[in-house]
């Protein structure tokens, strides 16, 4: 997301400035559909929705935003720095931001998950529940490769991928 930032920002040329959006763009989808994840997965399930739908406000203000920073800048380049800037104060947080419980305990870190999840329920005034954690056991991750063709050899799931990939 920085690096397509910052890449616009001194693009020389169109096809450079059509492929740093592109990276631009793969990092940010990355990024907000990461951060919309963490939010949601240490959230009960009666706030999860709300919750979702707050955080991606965040986008959605700073797309209103967009056209007073654009009049008061006037130059495109400025812009794209600026705004790239924002990207590298987050890159400093990333230490924070705890892994997630549920992977942690499919791969058997059941302690750390634990650790987090002790912490989380201590930040919200909450006790941790012993049974929480007898639920998660470590579960075989299958480290077989399925390619995009896997997509079309069942019809009911090449229907799926096609409705999914129109909406996108």
């Amino acid at each position: 997301m920085v690096l397509g930032g910052v890449a616009t920002a001194f693009s020389p040329s169109l096809n450079i400035l059509y492929i740093s959006r592109l990276v631009a763009g793969i990092g940010t989808g990355g990024a907000l559909l990461s951060g919309f994840v963490l939010v949601t997965e240490l959230i009960g399930p009666s706030y999860r929705g709300i919750t979702g739908a707050l955080s991606s406000c965040f986008f959605t203000f700073g797309q209103m935003l967009l056209p007073a920073f654009a009049y008061f800048l006037q130059d495109w380049r400025k812009l794209s720095f600026i705004l790239s800037l924002v990207g590298v104060i987050f890159t400093f947080f990333i230490r924070s931001v705890p892994e997630s419980p549920r992977w942690l305990m499919i791969v058997g870190r059941v302690s750390e998950a634990e650790d987090i999840l002790s912490e989380t329920a201590l930040y919200n005034g909450l006790a941790l529940p012993k049974t929480l954690l007898q639920i998660g056991r470590p579960v075989q991750i299958s480290r077989s490769y399925h390619g995009c063709l896997e997509l079309c050899r069942n019809c009911h799931i090449a229907k799926k991928t096609i409705v999914i990939a129109s909406i996108w």
